[in-house]
């Protein structure tokens, strides 16, 4: 069996003022279904980098609604 992932539609993705990764570049976004709840992992890059920031962050957050 050969596990594969497509996208199957485009939404915007509000973030919340108090997240750690509001304002940044947001990369590599992951969004799933997991019985009632929808799921996200997206990663966060500072802009602009700077020498001393880290390279990217990783957030979660999930939501009753897709």
């Amino acid at each position: 069996m050969t596990i594969t992932y497509a996208v199957e539609q485009l939404d915007i993705v509000t973030i919340s003022a108090v997240s750690v990764i509001e304002g940044m570049d947001l990369m590599s976004p992951f969004v799933w279904q997991e019985g009632d709840l929808y799921r996200i992992m997206v990663r966060g890059v500072p802009h602009p980098l700077e020498p001393r920031d880290p390279t990217g962050i990783i957030a979660r957050g999930r939501a009753a609604t897709g």
